[in-house]
């Protein structure tokens, strides 16, 4: 998807030396689908930027991309199962993503968030126990 659409990747790293307890596989794991799904909606040459950055007792991890958006109504639907939102020929999907990732997220005693508005972007939010 980056290759195909030109875009940006900036990193912003503000945590320093504190530490997630986490299974890096399934951190990964939810990191590239929160990347890869930015990558897919944002339009060519936009910027995907990518931040850990430390709030309180978490970790908080934004993927941010300068895509479609996500409709209020949709975004109550985000993190269901097998719930596709938006125009779905914008880009392919199963609808399972970001459940899993929620899921994935849930399961490190942390929590996922989003922020969008329609023809702007959207950013998505990990807060993970540091």
């Amino acid at each position: 998807a980056f290759q195909n659409r030109c875009q940006n990747i900036t990193f912003e790293n503000r945590v320093g030396d504190v530490k997630v307890r986490a299974d890096q596989q399934k951190l990964s794991q939810i990191l590239n689908n929160l990347i890869g799904n930015a990558a897919k909606y944002t339009l060519n040459e936009g910027t995907i930027t990518i931040s850990a950055v430390p709030a309180g007792q978490e970790i908080v991890i934004s993927v941010k991309d300068q895509g479609v958006g996500i409709s209020e109504e949709d975004q109550a639907k985000l993190f269901k199962e097998f719930q596709r939102v938006g125009d779905r020929s914008v880009a392919p999907g199963t609808g399972l993503g970001l459940w899993l990732t929620a899921a994935l997220i849930k399961a490190h005693g942390g929590r996922i968030w989003v922020e969008s508005q329609v023809d702007v972007g959207s950013t998505f939010f990990v807060g993970l126990p540091a």
